[in-house]
């Protein structure tokens, strides 16, 4: 594994992280756009997914680069975040909005490191990264549908 692979492990590995933290931060407004189910399990998901890619990066060689990277991706995620949604994190409408955002990114990264597995012939890594990038590409589509359901219900005021 080479370092920019491990950086994007890492960037993966922030965006479980966050995931995470924002559904902890706003439990309800996650229900409202992705459901009960999903909320009830995004927790396990994600802490699974950040195990699975430090299991990788240790036995790669590589924890300290997807460690610092990691940590530092959070913080720009989490300002990011910050500086979308400002003080609205009760209002569903700004928060599905970001996690268009944010959920697409996680994809990108998920399917970057997909594509790196797989040239590395590195069986775990692609199977892990595929799931990732499944993962968020169904929250995706749960913000699209959530999406629609405000937009229908804000047009009904």
């Amino acid at each position: 594994m080479n370092d920019k692979i491990a950086k994007k492990i890492g960037e993966a590995h922030a965006f479980a992280a966050v995931c995470k933290a924002t559904k902890e931060r706003v439990p309800s407004v996650f229900a409202e756009i992705f459901g009960s189910d999903v909320v009830s399990e995004l927790s396990d998901v994600c802490a699974t997914q950040m195990s699975d890619l430090e299991r990788i990066a240790e036995e790669a060689g590589m924890k300290e680069t997807v460690t610092t990277k990691s940590t530092k991706t959070q913080e720009k995620i989490q300002a990011m975040a910050e500086q979308y949604v400002g003080d609205e994190w009760d209002d569903v409408a700004e928060v599905l909005e970001w996690m268009s955002f944010f959920v697409g990114g996680a994809t990108a990264h998920w399917d970057v490191i997909t594509g790196g597995g797989n040239a590395m012939q590195h069986t775990t890594l692609e199977s892990v990264a595929k799931d990732g990038a499944s993962y968020y590409q169904g929250l995706f589509e749960k913000v699209r549908a959530a999406g629609h359901a405000v937009g229908t219900a804000r047009a009904a005021v």
